[in-house]
């Protein structure tokens, strides 16, 4: 299906048209800033491939968008919704590197210990893995990072000091 053709059948249905809606051809080409003689066209094509189906009611034309328009987006919805919500793994490398060796001290402290337990489910390894990514690319797994939603471990006060908060991703 052509993207117009697309478009007039999503328009459609945020207008309503999953129930049947009154809809002129002109108040449609305004809709989707086409002329009133696109708007036409666009039904009669929508019509013609099953995806609407159009009637008079009192001199009123009125559109509906047909179960098998409707199983359409629904469709391409579940496909978007399924692009936006994968999980696949991301891949990426570099070298694994010595730190300070402090990794082991801040994990097994009692204020993250407790939240690792009761917000991840487990106890963590008491180290770190320190990866330099090997490409520029480091900026941009960041960027994904900040778009995913991590665990906070909440920061805290003992007697020594303050701690600050931690963000947990899934792996």
């Amino acid at each position: 299906m052509k993207s117009s053709y697309f478009t007039t059948l999503i328009q459609l249905l945020l207008l309503g048209a999953k129930n049947p809606i009154k809809l002129s051809t002109s108040d449609l080409a305004i809709s989707i800033d086409k002329t009133q003689q696109t708007a036409s066209m666009h039904l009669l094509f929508l019509e013609k491939n099953n995806m609407i189906a159009r009637y008079k009611i009192d001199g009123d034309d009125v559109i509906q968008i047909s179960v098998s328009g409707l199983k359409y987006l629904l469709s391409v919805n579940q496909k978007i919704q399924s692009a936006f919500d994968d999980n696949s793994s991301t891949l990426v490398t570099g070298k694994v590197f010595s730190g300070l060796g402090e990794g082991a001290y801040y994990i097994s402290l009692s204020g993250y210990k407790k939240q690792f337990i009761s917000k991840l489910g487990y106890e963590p390894y008491p180290g770190t893995l320190n990866l330099k990514l090997s490409s520029n690319l480091h900026k941009q797994f960041i960027e994904n990072l900040s778009n995913v939603d991590g665990i906070i471990i909440e920061g805290f006060t003992d007697k020594k000091r303050t701690y600050g908060n931690v963000i947990c991703y899934p792996s």
